[in-house]
C-alpha cells in the first residue's frame, strides 16, 4: 500500500515549549486520518510542518513514498485555519485569482464550483457568504491543484449542522470518486466519526495513538460495570472466569470486557464468595469516552 504520510520523530519547540514531540505518523492512500485533540494539543503545528509552512525543529516528513515537501508541488492541497479570501470578490473570481497561481481553466473553476455547491451564488461577494460557503470556496480553492491528499485543520468548526453535512458530503465524495487521501483534524468527535477510516491523538504535542476506524468501534463494544464494597478482592474473585485483561478497574467500579450477558452467573459467583454488589448493568462506551479515557478531557460534542 502506497504511503501517503510519514513523520519519523517530527518535533517543533517554541523557545523551551515543545509543541510537537517526536510525532511519528502513518496515513496511507485512500485514507480519511482523523486528527483527533484538544485545542492547543499540536494539530496546526504538525500539519505546518507537512505542508512547509514551518521548519521542524527536529525529525523528517516523508510524502509519496519518501520525497520532500518541496519535491511533491501540487500533489498537495491544504485548508489551514481560516482561508484567505477576496472579500469584495465573487466566489468565481477567488478562483479565477488563485488559478494564475495553482492552475485552471474557466471549465476547470466551473466544475469545482458545482463540486462544492456554490455554483448558482452569482455575483454575491465573499463578505456576504456564510461560514460554511467559505470553507467550501477554500476546499474549492485548495483542489485547483488536482491535488492527491488534501490537508484541511478544523474545517467544520463553528459551522451549524448543515453547514458541517455540506462539508461531510464533499470529503467523502472527493475520496470515494477522485481517490484524495485526507488529513483532517478536529475535536469534533462525533461528526468526524461519520467520515474517519483512521485516528491519531495527540495530547500536550505527544501522539499519543494511531487506530484504524473499525478496530476502535470493536473497543467501545459492550461492558459489563460492576459496583462493590472491595474491588481487589471482587477483580480477584472475577478471575476464575474472567481472563484478566478483561478485567478493569475504574471510577470506583470494576469494568468487565467480556462474558456481558451474563450478570446472573457472574452475579452468583461473586455471592458465592461472600461479595455483594450493589450494581450490575450494561454499559457501550462511546468514542468520546473512549478519548476522555486516553487524554482526560472534554471533547466538543453537536447536539
Amino acid at each position: 500500500m502506497e504511503v501517503i504520510l510519514k513523520t519519523n520523530n517530527l518535533t517543533k519547540k517554541f523557545g523551551k515549549k515543545i509543541a510537537v514531540n517526536k510525532v511519528n505518523m502513518t496515513i496511507n492512500k485512500g485514507d480519511i486520518y482523523g486528527f483527533i485533540g484538544k485545542n492547543g494539543a499540536g494539530k496546526t503545528t504538525f500539519m505546518k510542518m507537512v505542508l512547509g509552512l514551518s521548519t521542524p525543529t527536529s525529525g523528517e516528513v516523508e510524502l509519496f513514498e519518501g520525497r520532500k515537501v518541496k519535491e511533491v508541488g501540487l500533489k498537495i492541497g491544504s485548508l489551514i485555519e481560516s482561508p484567505g479570501l477576496y472579500r469584495n470578490a465573487t466566489a468565481y473570481e477567488n478562483m479565477y485569482r488563485f488559478s494564475i497561481i495553482f492552475g485552471g481553466d474557466d471549465k476547470k473553476i466551473k466544475e469545482l464550483l458545482k463540486l462544492v455547491g456554490l455554483s448558482k451564488v452569482g455575483k454575491k461577494k465573499v463578505k456576504d457568504f456564510s461560514l460554511g460557503m467559505k470553507q467550501r470556496l477554500g476546499i474549492a480553492i485548495s483542489l485547483l491543484g488536482d491535488p492527491e491528499f488534501l490537508v484541511l485543520d478544523e474545517p467544520i468548526n463553528g459551522l451549524d449542522p448543515a453547514g458541517i453535512k455540506e462539508i461531510r458530503d464533499i470529503i467523502l465524495k472527493l475520496n470515494k470518486e477522485k481517490g484524495i487521501t485526507f488529513l483532517i483534524s478536529s475535536h469534533l468527535l462525533d461528526e468526524l466519526s461519520k467520515v474517519v477510516t483512521k485516528y491519531g491523538i495527540i495530547d500536550h504535542g505527544r501522539l499519543l495513538e494511531e487506530v484504524d476506524a473499525n478496530e476502535l468501534l470493536e473497543r467501545c463494544k459492550n461492558k459489563l460495570v460492576i459496583t462493590t464494597k472491595d474491588l481487589e478482592k471482587t477483580k480477584k474473585v472475577l478471575k476464575q472466569l474472567v481472563k484478566e485483561e478483561d478485567i478493569k478497574i475504574k471510577d470506583n467500579n470494576i469494568e468487565i470486557l467480556s462474558h456481558v450477558k451474563e450478570g446472573e452467573k457472574i452475579n452468583k459467583l461473586l455471592a458465592e464468595n461472600g461479595i455483594y454488589a450493589s450494581s450490575i448493568y450494561a454499559k457501550l462506551e462511546s468514542l468520546e469516552d473512549y478519548f476522555i479515557d486516553k487524554i482526560g478531557d472534554t471533547f466538543e460534542k453537536i447536539d
